[in-house]
């Protein structure tokens, strides 16, 4: 069966995933799966560019109200999806004289339910915030109601179950 470069590298990174697991349960010693450079030198993917200012603004101007932030945070602070529907108001400090954003956890979908996991590799991290977006994350925060999350009180667990 003939594949595409990227079909490749997503065969890739569940076998990889299965045998992390694996390891993880004790099952084998190490991963025999080369590492994922050699995959980035095999997919061919081309180098990631930013969007324009327009095409952030249109973006925003296509979606809810209430998501139209993303767009903006997404385009000026490189967060990935996950942690930018994780964060809360406490996480954003605009009004200190280094503005940052608290990268704390991100929403995951586990078994069909929304829940709070921690960031990617478990690193919490800072990501300063540019000038030009404390106006429009300070907008956004004053005209949101406070939600309640569909992720209140639930959380990964990092333990997994063996089947018998």
């Amino acid at each position: 069966m003939k594949l595409s470069a990227s079909s490749k590298g997503q065969v890739i990174t569940v076998v990889s995933s299965v045998f992390i697991v694996a390891m993880d349960d004790g099952l084998i010693g190490r991963n025999p799966h080369p590492r994922a450079v050699s995959h980035q030198a095999e997919t061919g993917r081309e180098e990631a560019r930013p969007w324009s200012l327009a095409q952030v603004e249109a973006m925003a101007a296509a979606l809810d109200p209430r998501y139209a932030v993303l767009s903006h945070l997404g385009a000026g602070t490189g967060m990935r999806q996950a942690e930018m529907f994780g964060l809360a108001v406490d996480d954003i400090e605009l009004d200190s004289s280094r503005p940052v954003i608290h990268v704390r956890r991100q929403v995951r979908v586990v078994h069909g339910v929304q829940c709070f996991g921690p960031v990617k590799n478990r690193k919490e991290h800072d990501v300063p915030l540019a000038e030009s977006l404390r106006p429009i994350l300070a907008e956004h925060i004053r005209r949101s109601p406070r939600c309640q999350s569909p992720c209140r009180g639930k959380s990964q667990t990092a333990t997994r179950s063996r089947s018998a």
